[in-house]
């Protein structure tokens, strides 16, 4: 998932071949760092991932050596809760940053199948070395923890580059929005509105087709030159 969140930060995602537009292979600088447990509390290991805690606010904590100037990343690969109540809050503490996530129990009203979870533990100039996981709740849990350090010197050069054509003088009313765009070259424009159906969009006062960009927001196909766009 983080390589994913620098990937869309240079390109875009589209269900369709469009042939006025580049393909791209992003560039990927995003690092898994190896990670150990080194200490736990009210927990015993079961293995392949599986842990029993045997007490309220369980907890256990990871070493590693994070990068520096990074955004570091801790992602629990299959996080899974098994108990006797329907659900149970993980909490992740790193050097003052606290991130809580919660876990169903299979089958329950609010469960949903995911591949993991991840929590952003926030920049460090050096780079961080320890993290520990905590559990609410007694019960089983599948906890396969990964840390990933993401280079911010990369980072905000793609977030510049997406700024250098941006939808000026936004105007919403309603369910309707306007703007301005001066692009210099063919592009595509992605607006973050879940594309949910019932949208028009008009540049320059003729309808333009709209493209699901990301799998969940809209887009549309500009040519170089200042457009008028109102979208509704």
């Amino acid at each position: 998932p983080i390589e994913k969140q620098q990937a869309v930060l240079q390109g875009a995602v589209v269900d369709q071949d469009i042939d006025s537009l580049p393909q791209i292979e992003p560039k990927i600088t995003a690092v898994s760092v190896p990670c150990k447990i080194t200490k736990m509390k009210g927990i015993e290991d079961n293995g392949d991932g599986i842990y029993t805690t045997t007490k309220k606010n369980a907890s256990m904590t990871l070493e590693f050596d994070g990068q520096d100037d990074c955004e570091t990343y801790l992602y629990l690969r299959d996080l899974k809760y098994n108990g006797k109540k329907s659900d149970g809050n993980v909490e992740i503490s790193c050097e003052g940053v606290t991130r809580k996530t919660q876990v169903h129990t299979a089958g329950s009203l609010y469960s949903f199948d995911r591949a993991g979870v991840s929590f952003n533990l926030g920049y460090s100039e050096e780079g961080k070395k320890t993290c520990t996981i905590s559990f609410e709740r007694k019960g089983e849990y599948t906890v396969k923890p990964e840390i990933v350090c993401l280079p911010m010197k990369d980072y905000e050069k793609d977030a510049a580059a997406l700024h250098e054509c941006v939808l000026e003088n936004i105007e919403e009313n309603g369910d309707e929005i306007t703007g301005t765009v001066d692009a210099d070259k063919t592009g595509l424009m992605v607006f973050t509105v879940p594309d949910y159906g019932g949208w028009r969009c008009y540049v320059d006062g003729r309808e333009t087709d709209l493209i699901r960009v990301n799998t969940m927001y809209m887009g549309i196909i500009l040519q170089p030159g200042e457009h008028d766009i109102p979208s509704s």
